[in-house]
């Protein structure tokens, strides 16, 4: 809250409270595989602590991490389903958007390009994050 609070309302955290108080603010958590493996039990313990009933988070870690905190007897996030992003097929994104409807479409021509290019058999990869 402080962070938030200095660096959007004038050190004031009344402001970011109230908000978070009323399900308008969502924390994000980035980073959980990223502290030390024996402080990953204490980090999820002090998030689960430190969140009303009902209000929601998203923590980022790497599955095989936050897996392994698991299975070692580390506790979960409260209600928290995992959710696992996965590379996605070019064909895949040209698809989605060749399907939606653009102010400028000829703005992603470029991009549409790229991505074909890319997107012929003898490339037979995954786009990296997109």
């Amino acid at each position: 809250m402080r962070t938030l609070a200095v660096s959007h309302y004038g050190g004031a955290t009344e402001i970011p409270r109230s908000l978070y108080g009323h399900g308008l603010l969502l924390p994000v958590v980035d980073g959980l595989d990223e502290i030390p493996e024996f402080a990953r039990r204490l980090a999820v313990r002090a998030i689960n602590d430190a969140l009303g009933e009902g209000q929601p988070v998203v923590l980022t870690c790497r599955s095989t991490e936050y897996r392994e905190l698991i299975q070692e007897g580390g506790p979960p996030l409260r209600r928290a389903p995992l959710i696992e992003i996965v590379p996605l097929w070019i064909e895949d994104v040209l698809a989605y958007l060749r399907a939606v409807t653009w102010p400028d479409p000829g703005l992603l021509e470029p991009l549409y390009e790229y991505l074909d290019e890319r997107s012929t058999a003898r490339w037979q990869r995954r786009c990296p994050r997109l």
